[in-house]
């Protein structure tokens, strides 16, 4: 007489291949929500180098400047502008004339260089470690 059912050894190895895929899929889970988080991270880093050098180069191109890349007062002292307003990094914050006016986070240091008489280079550190840099401004005289 034939008996219906499983026995214990084949309950054992069904149960041990269903947590192998268990475990597969729970790694591969983990491993998507990591890279999810490393892409947001990169995403938010570009996006916040974008807006510091949106502001820098609009500045640049409507007011004339006056270069100063130093500290003073426990804050990074970038350019001043033309109506006494200061571009500065205190904190990891972008910011302009005041402390309130914060134009972007997570920035850890700009430098604008003057190339020539129409040509600046701006180069920004943000806390990832990330360099930007970009050229505003007209490479020759014509």
């Amino acid at each position: 007489m034939k008996k219906k059912g499983f026995t214990l050894i084949e309950s054992i190895v069904a149960l041990f291949i269903f947590l192998i895929i268990v475990f597969i899929s729970l790694d591969f889970y983990s491993f998507t929500i990591g890279i999810n988080k490393k892409v947001g991270k990169d995403n938010s880093d570009i996006i916040n180098a974008t807006i510091a050098l949106d502001f820098i180069s609009d500045k640049i191109r409507t007011d004339k400047i006056q270069l100063i890349n130093s500290m003073n007062k426990n804050r990074l002292e970038i350019f001043k502008t033309s109506d006494g307003g200061i571009l500065y990094i205190k904190n990891g914050i972008l910011r302009f004339n005041v402390d309130s006016q914060q134009i972007v986070p997570q920035i850890d240091y700009v430098l604008v260089e003057k190339k020539s008489e129409k040509l600046y280079k701006i180069t920004i550190t943000t806390s990832l470690n990330n360099k930007y840099t970009c050229f505003i401004g007209e490479a020759y005289e014509k």
